[in-house]
């Protein structure tokens, strides 16, 4: 199995620095894979590693001087957007949670009313029934 190396901040921004190279060149996404692989190779990382570290993914406290005054905007919007989701998405009437001790009550004595589709046929028995 080939061994990857370790990343330090200071290959972090040399790597950041390359991106520039590539978007000059051509801002395709195919070419942009492309230089992440070729980069990789030299560097001895993942390609996907490289790509985190263009997209700024990761490295971000070592790759951060580097960034455009857009990049940096976009990242305080991204940040904006991750503190304004809500924990759950919107869900249905139907798959509302009880808001009370009340309304839990309801809901299990509703449960406990619904008839058995099993009739009052005991419960199967556990494990196995021969000796």
């Amino acid at each position: 199995m080939k061994r990857r190396a370790v990343l330090n901040a200071e290959r972090a921004r040399e790597i950041f620095q390359l991106r520039e190279r590539v978007e000059r060149d051509s801002p395709s996404s195919s070419v942009f894979t492309a230089w992440s692989i070729l980069v990789s190779q030299t560097h001895s990382v993942s390609p996907k590693a490289i790509r985190d570290i263009w997209n700024r993914r990761t490295w971000r406290s070592a790759t951060r001087p580097l960034w455009t005054a857009e990049e940096e905007n976009l990242q305080d919007d991204e940040r904006l957007a991750r503190k304004k989701k809500p924990k759950y998405a919107e869900s249905s009437e139907d798959d509302k949670r009880p808001d009370s001790e009340s309304e839990q009550q309801e809901l299990d004595d509703a449960l406990d009313s619904r008839p058995n589709p099993a009739g009052d046929a005991p419960p199967a028995p556990r494990g196995n029934p021969l000796p």
